[in-house]
């Protein structure tokens, strides 16, 4: 049995799976691909800074609500500052209404806030070629899973030159790259846990750059 992280593999250890037969093959990101210098895709902001969180459009499971209620709480509709929330267009029309409909109403409530900060819903299918340009575009990417298999995403963007922000839990390579460089990390977005306190995602001069060797996320 092979498994892209250990928190995958854990499960089938546990059922009873023998050591011998479990094994981790992590997934990988191609440099030559994704690079600092790719195009940036161009988003419909005119704000300076672009927060940025891409996935399938399921919201509890990636995290999607922490991530708008954080930006939220952080920012106002004054300061220079959006969130682009990208995900790829749900062709089944009831999946559809399940993940982006819930997506779309938590952007729309939000947005009835007064003095609430940008948040920008893109429904774009971006072909492979034009991929990187999604993490060049953005300065920063956010990604506070409750359920992670493994976090290609966190990787791309890191290999992008992008700045992350991630949670300890499940699966993203963010968990053993903190370990591994003893920088303090944001607790869990388990699924009892509160939100992570959005001062995180304001604290942009603590964050470091996308280089793996020098990764950091921020405390609570």
């Amino acid at each position: 049995t092979l498994a892209p992280s250990r928190h995958t593999l854990r499960p089938y250890l546990e059922a009873g799976l023998s050591r011998r037969r479990g094994a981790v093959l992590p997934h990988a990101v191609a440099p030559v691909g994704f690079t600092p210098h790719r195009p940036a895709l161009p988003y419909q902001t005119g704000k300076r800074f672009q927060f940025l969180q891409t996935s399938f459009p399921w919201v509890y499971e990636k995290g999607f609500d922490l991530t708008i209620k954080a930006f939220v709480s952080a920012f106002k509709s004054t300061d220079d500052v959006a969130l682009v929330l990208r995900v790829p267009r749900i062709q089944h029309p009831g999946e559809r209404k399940r993940t982006f409909g819930e997506l779309e109403r938590l952007v729309k409530e939000a947005g009835t806030k007064a003095g609430a900060p940008e948040i920008v819903l893109l429904e774009l299918d971006v072909g492979l070629n034009r991929r990187p340009g999604l993490y060049t575009g953005a300065d920063c990417y956010v990604h506070p899973p409750r359920a992670e298999g493994f976090g290609m995403t966190i990787l791309a963007a890191m290999a992008s030159g992008v700045r992350v922000i991630a949670t300890r839990w499940s699966a993203p390579p963010l968990s053993s790259l903190v370990e591994r460089s003893r920088s303090p990390a944001m607790p869990s977005a388990s699924a009892t846990s509160s939100t992570p306190r959005a001062t995180a995602a304001g604290a942009s001069p603590r964050f470091s750059s996308g280089n793996a060797s020098s990764a950091r996320t921020v405390p609570r």
